[in-house]
């Protein structure tokens, strides 16, 4: 088992310049690796842009050997008509880290664009926490999810609680998406994230992006992260208590969507 969490940082415009990203001081993360917990390793980075001006960033870990830095490989567009394979900010290999490492992440605009710029970095601990890959099942669930008020931009906010989990069985978080605003209006805009707060998490701040459904979009779109396919683990809950998660956004919206469950029990009579 493993413990992993994760880095928000942002830009309110990047003009013609290449600029260091700040934390999403809301997020509750901060730009330097833990101790304690044994040396991260970096398994997957994305960032999102408000426009198409953006091509390049990168993460650079202080005393890196390389001053090129390590590559994003996911850079896309957010808008109400957009959406992402989070699969696709998976690096190629994992990059181990030192404890305590100052990190970096730059974005580059070449052109006057005033770009905003949201990042994200997924890090694994080898210990510390009760994090595994999905589990085999047999069961396999969903449960409707929504913030419950319109977010203040960049503050992290309670979620409405799902109450509905069975008690004497265990439930392993597996996905996250089909995405909108209140009332399935529309796409957010975003960039959105979501983190569960059940103490099963151990405090971890691992926020996952939230993926429009595919129906409001009108490019590439997959309308859900699926966790194993980008390499994000989850801790097993008991059900019989609440669930609770948390909401944080780039604008004020009121998302909502659905998260699905691995249980470890068979559902048919």
């Amino acid at each position: 088992m493993v413990f992993q969490e994760t880095i928000l940082v942002t830009d309110a415009a990047i003009n013609a310049e290449t600029d260091a990203l700040e934390i999403v001081a809301g997020s509750g993360a901060t730009l330097t690796t833990r101790t304690g917990y044994g040396r991260p390793k970096i398994l997957a980075a994305a960032a999102w842009c408000s426009t198409n001006d953006v091509e390049k960033v990168t993460i650079h870990p202080s005393g890196y050997a390389d001053a090129n830095g390590i590559p994003v490989p996911l850079v896309g567009l957010y808008a109400a008509t957009s959406s992402f394979r989070l699969a696709d900010a998976k690096l190629c290999v994992p990059v181990e880290l030192p404890e305590n490492c100052a990190l970096t992440m730059n974005a580059t605009s070449e052109t006057a664009a005033g770009t905003v710029v949201y990042g994200w970095i997924l890090l694994e601990y080898p210990s510390g926490g009760k994090m595994q890959s999905t589990i085999s099942g047999p069961g396999y669930v969903r449960r409707p999810w929504e913030h419950g008020a319109a977010l203040t931009s960049q503050v992290q906010a309670a979620s409405t609680a799902i109450t509905d989990l069975s008690a004497g069985t265990m439930y392993q978080p597996c996905g996250v998406g089909n995405v909108g605003v209140n009332g399935a209006t529309a796409g957010i805009v975003g960039p959105a994230f979501i983190r569960f707060t059940n103490p099963e998490m151990e405090g971890a701040n691992l926020w996952i992006p939230l993926c429009n459904n595919a129906a409001y979009c009108a490019g590439l779109g997959k309308g859900i992260v699926k966790f194993s396919e980008v390499g994000i683990k989850m801790p097993v809950f008991a059900g019989g208590t609440n669930f609770t998660t948390a909401c944080i956004g780039y604008t004020a919206e009121q998302p909502q969507g659905e998260i699905e469950f691995v249980v470890n029990k068979k559902l048919f009579p």
